[in-house]
C-alpha cells in the first residue's frame, strides 16, 4: 500500500461489531456453563432419550 493512501481517522468501524459478537459469545457460553452445572440430571436424561 502506498505510503499517500488516506485511511479513515476512527478505523473501519468493524471493532464494534467484533466486540459485541465476542460478548454475545462469552455470555451464551457462561449461560450454558451455568445450566449446566445447575442441573446435571437433565443433561443426562436428555442425552439418553435420543
Amino acid at each position: 500500500m502506498p505510503a499517500s493512501t488516506p485511511l479513515p481517522a476512527d478505523g473501519n468501524g468493524l471493532g464494534m461489531v467484533i466486540a459485541l459478537v465476542a460478548s454475545g459469545a462469552v455470555a451464551g457460553g457462561s449461560a450454558w456453563v451455568a445450566r449446566r452445572r445447575r442441573d446435571p440430571a437433565q443433561v443426562t436424561a436428555a442425552a439418553s432419550a435420543t
